[in-house]
Formats: structure tokens, sequence, C-alpha cells
């Protein structure tokens, strides 16, 4: 009942084109017509990328660790990580990771390599 008061209230103040009705932020059509201010997300950032071991011998693992944000991958043969992780590898010759993430049109990226002997 207050609602249909003040719309009534308010018509008879205000002309059509100088006045707009809004109840709790909603337009005439009922839908929240408030402009929005479209925010940027944060660039990506990485934190950390490292190996538990650098060097080992074949047949041994070790494990990749990393701290970033944004969407991250790690190539090659990992692919798509969350943003802070570990996974363990076994290669089976010398390999340079690569961990990418990007945000925000930005990409950045951080190498570690794991040296078989």
């Amino acid at each position: 009942m207050r609602k249909c008061l003040f719309i009534l209230l308010c018509a008879a103040l205000c002309t059509a084109a100088s006045c707009e009705v809004r109840i709790n932020g909603n337009g005439p059509d009922g839908q929240n017509n408030n402009p929005v201010t479209p925010t940027n997300p944060a660039p990506a950032v990485i934190n950390s990328f490292t190996t538990d071991n650098a060097f080992i011998t074949l047949t041994q693992s070790t494990t990749l660790r990393w701290s970033a944000s944004g969407v991250c991958r790690i190539e090659p043969t990992v692919g798509d990580v969350p943003n802070t992780g570990n996974t363990p590898i076994t290669p089976t010759f010398t390999t340079t990771y690569t961990l990418s993430c990007s945000s925000n049109s930005q990409t950045v990226v951080r190498t570690v390599t794991v040296t078989v002997r």
C-alpha cells in the first residue's frame, strides 16, 4: 500500500519528462536500471614456480610447485592447472617447464628446468 501511495504522490508532483520513479533502485519496468561501472580483473601474477629437485636421474620423480593468479597452464605435458598447486613429474630427458598465467589480456610466464642425468 505504501508503494502505491508513493507512486501516486510522485506522479502528481512530477511530469513524465522530469521525473522517474524508482523503488528499491528499480525503474518503472521493475528492472534494476542503475548504471554498472565495469571493473578490470586483477593482472596475472606468478608468485612462485619451483621444483623440489632440479637434478634427477632417469626414473626419478620430482614435484613442480606454483602459486599464481589468473588462468594458468604448464607446458609441456601438464596442461591447465589451478592457481596454486603441485604436481609430480618424471621426465625422461632434461625438460624446461613453462608456467603461463593470463588475465585481462595480459600473460606472464616463468620457467623451471629439470635436468635428467
